[in-house]
């Protein structure tokens, strides 16, 4: 199972964790980011099964999740899990 992990600033982590705010927007500046390659391969290949670990920058608590869907726009990356 492929995992990809991103830290959350503790106001959007507590919506995030609680489902209120199931999905994050990224923006990749290094080309060689390993996650950024993982997102544009599930936006190719289609729906595979691949989890996100959003980790609290406050004090390290993280939860898992299946991500649902990988959006593009503008660079940005919009990552949405089930809850």
């Amino acid at each position: 199972m492929i995992q990809i992990r991103f830290k959350s600033r503790p106001d959007f982590w507590k919506k995030e964790q609680s489902g209120c705010k199931p999905n994050t927007i990224r923006e990749f500046f290094d080309e060689k980011d390993i996650r950024k390659k993982l997102l544009d391969d599930f936006i190719k290949d289609g729906w595979k099964y691949m989890e996100i670990v959003m980790v609290n920058t406050d004090n390290n608590q993280s939860f898992t999740r299946t991500i649902t869907d990988v959006s593009k726009y503008k660079g940005f990356y919009i990552i949405s899990w089930r809850t």
